[in-house]
């Protein structure tokens, strides 16, 4: 049985039998399912449709779970069929002392390629028409720690098929961004001196020393322009000061840090200031953006959800409403300065944190379209 899969269609006119094909992750394969041109019962399919691609977590940067399908319908798709599949095998079944494991990826697929990563975080590589592996790339985490998360970016400036012309960025759970080429899935000399950027860098509040264990990047970086934004995940129960919960960009070409967004008013002349009672903003960690991060490149703004500010089950060191964090925030994308926020509670507690990415959408009213943030 399939289970909590999610779909990944390239659809496109073949010259052999399969018409289109659907990439789906489950378990601990990828498995391809085609359908032809003529499946049982002789359905008829449109080979007119036009050729879609996945290029980021959910579709586009804002976040949509949407594209346009003509080849697939509800009367041909019960006519799928399994031609291949390929083993990931970068998994435990805890026979070797590890914790066991499932596989679980948010892939992406762009110019015939399909991205994806296991669970202890090797990057794959796949031909999405054919389900051959291209290349493999392991950042070498601890096998105790798993997961990493990819975004994608390509360079207008360099010829297509060039050293990383395109480029995929992997976020570690050890706190790690690397660049790599998306073509051969070697690290980019040209990102930062020692081609990876180690995140948990310039994260210590006051005297407070980062945790290493406990502050890493759970979801795919966001892409505005020539920047790579990044948030983070920390263990936010510890204790009242605690990493800081900062959100970064960085040059996707240098790995040069750009700005610096913190979900705290840390200066009295910040407006929300005053909803931190007894400067308890200046000593309060996390509240951090692990959810994934939309973009609106036209009006250059990045949207985020902010988490609990620690410690989450005890509000008693973190007086007030505490504007910024449990919010949805737009930040300028040149900059990282704050547009607007919008609070989904005031002074949490339980640590109900939003999982969910902002989606960008458009509603149509009054003869006039609205963009929105839902």
């Amino acid at each position: 049985a399939l289970v909590g899969f999610r779909l990944l269609l390239k659809l496109e006119s073949f010259m052999y039998a399969a018409s289109w094909a659907v990439l789906v992750i489950t378990g601990f394969v990828a498995v391809q399912f085609a359908l032809t041109s003529m499946g049982s019962g002789g359905v008829n399919i449109s080979t007119g449709g036009p050729v879609a691609e996945w290029p980021s977590y959910r579709k586009d940067l804002g976040g949509s779970d949407y594209f346009p399908l003509e080849q697939i319908s509800r009367d041909n798709v019960f006519h799928l069929e399994i031609p291949l599949e390929y083993h990931a095998g970068d998994f435990s079944d805890g026979s070797d002392g590890r914790q066991k494991t499932s596989f679980q990826a948010s892939s992406i697929m762009i110019e015939g390629v399909l991205y994806f990563s296991t669970i202890y975080g090797k990057v794959v590589a796949l031909d999405a028409e054919l389900g051959t592996e291209l290349w493999t790339f392991d950042p070498s985490l601890d096998r105790s720690m798993r997961r990493a998360e990819r975004a994608i970016w390509a360079d207008s400036n360099i010829a297509a098929g060039d050293v990383c012309q395109r480029r995929i960025f992997v976020g570690t759970l050890d706190a790690r961004l690397i660049s790599i080429d998306a073509k051969t899935g070697n690290p980019c000399a040209d990102f930062i001196k020692s081609e990876q950027i180690y995140l948990s860098q310039g994260v210590d509040l006051g005297d407070y020393q980062v945790d290493e264990k406990e502050y890493g990047v759970t979801s795919l970086s966001a892409i505005i322009g020539d920047l790579v934004v990044v948030g983070s995940a920390v263990g936010d129960n510890r204790a009242a000061t605690l990493e800081r919960g900062i959100v970064r960009a960085f040059d996707v070409r240098s790995g040069e840090m750009r700005w610096l967004g913190d979900p705290f008013p840390r200066a009295p002349d910040d407006p929300a200031w005053a909803t931190w009672e007894d400067n308890s903003s200046r000593s309060t960690g996390a509240a951090n953006v692990w959810p994934p991060i939309s973009v609106d490149a036209e009006r250059n703004l990045i949207f985020v959800s902010s988490s609990s500010p620690s410690p989450a089950y005890y509000g008693r060191e973190r007086l007030g409403k505490n504007s910024y964090a449990d919010s949805v925030v737009a930040l300028r994308g040149r900059t990282g300065k704050a547009v607007w926020h919008s609070p989904t509670v005031h002074h949490k507690l339980w640590d109900y944190d939003v999982p969910a990415q902002p989606t960008l959408i458009t509603v149509r009213k009054d003869k006039q379209n609205i963009p929105v943030v839902a």
